[in-house]
């Protein structure tokens, strides 16, 4: 089952704009490629499924650190200053949330319409997150303007 380019352009997108105007940072895509198991990227993932025409997972996997650096932008926090595990958790189910949002804005004019649920946010070296057998996924790279890395995971179906 093959996912159109329209909605992957929407969701690469939705990181970026989400990104820059939630944290002030631009990214920059390196690199894509099919999934293969269930392991996530990071060691912090914020989950949010989708149902309609659109079906699956969109999630952001990172690690700690760069989770707490973005919420601490998000937050207008000094560079270095702390940010609870609570606000981490919230922030990045905020820029999961807000990723998708876009990525469905960016569509509405197109067949390809979809609903959101809230986020959920895993962590934990070597987490996993398990999807349908016959749905595929799709991660997409990034790299942020100060060097840190992080992917958007889309395991994602078309009806």
């Amino acid at each position: 089952m093959t996912v159109p380019a329209a909605i992957l352009r929407q969701f690469d997108q939705g990181v970026k704009d989400t990104l820059l105007s939630m944290t002030g940072l631009r990214v920059v895509r390196r690199d894509a490629w099919i999934k293969e198991g269930h392991a996530m990227y990071g060691d912090v993932s914020g989950v949010i499924g989708l149902s309609g025409v659109v079906r699956g997972t969109c999630a952001l996997s990172m690690a700690s650190d760069l989770a707490r650096d973005l919420v601490r932008r998000m937050l207008g926090g000094e560079e270095g200053s702390p940010v609870s595990e609570t606000d981490t958790r919230d922030g990045i189910g905020g820029l999961v949330n807000m990723t998708a949002g876009r990525a469905k804005a960016l569509l509405q004019d197109t067949p390809y319409k979809f609903d959101i649920t809230l986020p959920t946010i895993i962590t934990g070296a070597g987490h996993e997150v398990y999807r349908r057998q016959d749905t595929p996924c799709l991660n997409f790279l990034y790299e942020t303007e100060t060097g840190a890395r992080f992917v958007l995971d889309l395991a994602i179906a078309v009806d």
